[in-house]
Parts: structure tokens; sequence; C-alpha cells
């Protein structure tokens, strides 16, 4: 069965952390630029969000992300890479 919602809310991460990275690249090149720096933090606001409320609703995206221990939710599928179109 597909789950849309999944499979948005897993765009959306990736959107931002994207964004995140692309500001830090540019930021290795332009460490002095405020203006840089500031779209950097706010990309990265998103990807926080963005990443909570996915994880939030279907698990970990990392195994590092694991909360509580009654259950290792890194293991409950799918995986973060299996995508149903």
């Amino acid at each position: 069965m597909k789950n849309n919602n999944r499979f948005e809310k897993l765009m959306e991460v990736q959107k931002w952390d994207f964004a995140v990275l692309e500001a830090a690249l540019f930021l290795d090149n332009h460490p002095a630029d405020k203006v840089a720096t500031e779209w950097f933090f706010y990309f990265q606001s998103f990807a926080k969000k963005a990443r909570e409320e996915f994880e939030n609703i279907f698990g970990p995206l990392q195994f590092c992300e694991q909360r509580g221990t009654d259950f290792w939710e890194w293991a409950k599928g799918p995986w973060p890479w299996e995508v149903d179109f």
C-alpha cells in the first residue's frame, strides 16, 4: 500500500537537508558572509522541524535518532530509503 504522506514528509526532510548542505558548502568558501549564515540557520530550523515531524510519525531516519529503550524503532519498517511511489 502506498503511503503518500510518508513520501511527502520524507521529501520535505530531503528538501531542507539539501538547502542546509548547499548553504554550508557556500559558507565553506565565504565564511564571513553574514547573509549566507542567516540563510544557513533559517534552512536548518526548517530541516529540524521537518525531521522531527517525520520521526514523530514514522520513526527515526537514522539509528542514532533512536528514542527510548523499549523497542529498537530503527528496525521497524519500512526503511527510510524504501519508497513506494
